[in-house]
């Protein structure tokens, strides 16, 4: 089971990447509508199908990996802390990295075209409940790291998790609060939206939501090697205990 479990992260990302490359090549080759953009925003890339149908089921897909993977990296983290405060941590980037598993289904299943309002519910949703997440597995991780003797092995992923949430916050903060509210955009009678208006602060908003969600994608492919450490510390601490 744990060989399983321990894969899920990088399925999360393996399926969302493919999906999202995908798309992004079949709106090009069909010369589908990006609202006058040269790089779309990743929804706008599955409006219409096929594209409609490979992000809904791609991330669908990758929501439930998510919803499971989150719920048995916690796990493993939560038994591993010795701190009350570590533990509640771990509890809060579990109840919001499920959240957000939910959100990142709901927001391809609802596209912008048809349900632009559900759409950005769901996305502000998946987004900022990832962050707080992340974030707060990650720290949790990089202070047991430093501490657990049976994890000091993981210095290189702590490190590479380091880089990766710095840049994830980077593009996210550019993207969404930054972004969001001084984008000028508008949709048109027929559901499809215009960027014309301000395509370079559009422009600044795709490139970092991609590298938004590249960024978390990368975080969630590094569990596989923490889990295989994690496992082996939960099962120490366990004997210990007997």
């Amino acid at each position: 089971m744990h060989k399983c479990l321990r894969w899920l992260g990088f399925i999360v990302a393996l399926v969302s990447i493919i999906a999202i490359i995908t798309n992004f090549a079949l709106t090009a080759a069909r010369d589908g509508d990006t609202g006058g953009l040269k790089w779309p925003y990743i929804s706008d890339t599955a409006k219409e199908a096929p594209q409609y149908y490979i992000l809904a089921i791609g991330m669908s897909i990758s929501a439930v990996a998510l919803f499971v993977s989150v719920i048995y990296y916690g796990r493993l983290l939560r038994h591993i802390a010795t701190t009350t405060r570590h533990k509640r941590s771990v509890v809060a980037a579990v109840v919001f990295g499920t959240i957000s598993a939910f959100g990142l289904a709901f927001l391809a299943i609802f596209d912008t075209k048809r349900y632009p309002s559900l759409h950005l519910v769901f996305a502000i949703l998946f987004f900022v409940c990832s962050m707080v997440s992340i974030t707060a597995m990650f720290t949790v991780f990089a202070k047991l790291v430093a501490s657990h003797e049976d994890l000091a092995c993981l210095q290189t992923s702590r490190s590479v998790k380091i880089v990766i949430v710095t840049l994830m916050w980077l593009c996210f903060v550019i993207y969404l609060p930054i972004g969001l509210p001084i984008a000028d955009y508008s949709q048109l009678p027929d559901g499809n939206w215009d960027y014309t208006s301000d395509i370079p602060t559009n422009t600044m908003r795709t490139v970092t939501q991609f590298f938004t969600v590249i960024t978390m994608l990368a975080y969630y492919a590094t569990w596989p090697w923490d889990l295989v450490v994690l496992v082996a510390a939960q099962k120490d601490l366990s004997a210990d205990v007997v």
